[in-house]
């Protein structure tokens, strides 16, 4: 949920001319989006909100007004009101009986997942879990797949890396992943052979 709360310039200069008692203090903090982007923070200000849909009677009972402090901003981005702020002014209603509460007995140090992730290695995940490396997984039922009416030309493979892709589509075959069809066909898989690290394709 949002907490910052921002005002372009533009907007900030009208408020100032016609409520001269706001004044424009230097910014605590630098801001940056998430693409990495510095915003040119111009200062700080307190300024006074309400909401028009709430009842006039119970606006002018009440002097429902809510004093903020907001982020002055050059022009260019709009105003933002924190989530705090928007809920007070009844602007948002937040359902907090549909959120589950959370267990933090549950969630583990960041100290503790770094050692985990420490003493985690290849020779350990291939002996804890080695049922999954050493049978080919096989999903049950049928496979639906829609393709287009597009046929894409075999795409040439170097000579050098004929043999051992002759040899990968054996082992594939024998270990029954697909199977071998001699016929011509209306429409077939394009075929990418890329080289291993280790020296398989």
């Amino acid at each position: 949920m949002c907490k910052l709360r921002l005002v372009p310039h533009a907007m900030y200069c009208p408020i100032v001319m016609f409520f001269q008692k706001i004044k424009l203090k230097p910014a605590r903090k630098n801001l940056v989006t998430y693409s990495q982007n510095k915003l040119n923070v111009l200062g700080t200000a307190m300024l006074s909100l309400c909401n028009p849909k709430n009842d006039s009677k119970e606006r002018k009972k009440n002097d429902l007004k809510y004093t903020e402090e907001f982020v002055v901003v050059e022009d260019g981005l709009k105003p933002l009101i924190g989530a705090k702020t928007a809920q007070r002014m009844k602007l948002v209603t937040v359902q907090h009986q549909n959120i589950p509460p959370l267990n933090t007995e549950k969630i583990e140090a960041p100290k503790k997942l770094k050692e985990r992730a420490d003493t985690l290695t290849e020779n350990k995940v291939l002996s804890d879990y080695s049922d999954l490396f050493t049978v080919l997984g096989l999903i049950e039922g049928k496979l639906h797949l829609e393709v287009d009416d597009l046929v894409v030309p075999p795409r040439r493979v170097p000579i050098a890396v004929k043999g051992k892709l002759k040899e990968e589509l054996n082992r594939v075959e024998g270990l029954g992943v697909f199977a071998r069809e001699e016929k011509p066909r209306a429409w077939v898989s394009g075929l990418v052979t890329t080289m291993k690290p280790n020296g398989k394709v």
